[in-house]
């Protein structure tokens, strides 16, 4: 669904990620830390009890979609992304990137580290993009 509605976009993170592989796993990290650390702190208080339930929302969000952005990262390695872009050269590539990603975790603690690691990356890319996307609406004033 996401090649079909935002491949740009996918693209742009994973060249980010690329780009910035270290930034992006520490952005992820402190991303899922923050959330989870938040949402806790939030419900302790009433008022903050349908904030946290958002944040654990939107982390569990996370949890499914940030596969798919490191699967584009994997895939930028692989594949060469041009102007004209080839959706379905894009979908199997993630696909195929999907398969090993999952496959890896099969394999007892080293697979679960490193999926760990790729998961951040691909967490850390996708706000990296939403940041970048921010400073450009910033510098538009539409923000």
């Amino acid at each position: 669904l996401l090649v079909m509605l935002a491949p740009n976009a996918l693209i742009k993170s994973a060249k980010l990620g690329k780009e910035q592989t270290f930034k992006a796993f520490g952005v992820g990290v402190l991303t899922v830390i923050a959330a989870s650390i938040g949402s806790l702190i939030l419900m302790l208080t009433v008022v903050g009890i349908p904030l946290a339930m958002i944040t654990l929302a939107a982390l569990v969000m996370f949890l499914f979609v940030g596969k798919v952005f490191t699967a584009v990262w994997l895939t930028s390695y692989f594949c060469k992304f041009k102007k004209k872009l080839n959706r379905v050269k894009l979908f199997g590539g993630i696909s195929l990137a999907l398969f090993a990603y999952y496959f890896l975790s099969f394999i007892p603690i080293l697979g679960w580290v490193v999926n760990l690691i790729l998961f951040m990356i691909g967490v850390g890319s996708w706000m990296l993009l939403e940041i970048e996307y921010l400073k450009f609406l910033k510098s538009k004033k539409m923000l």
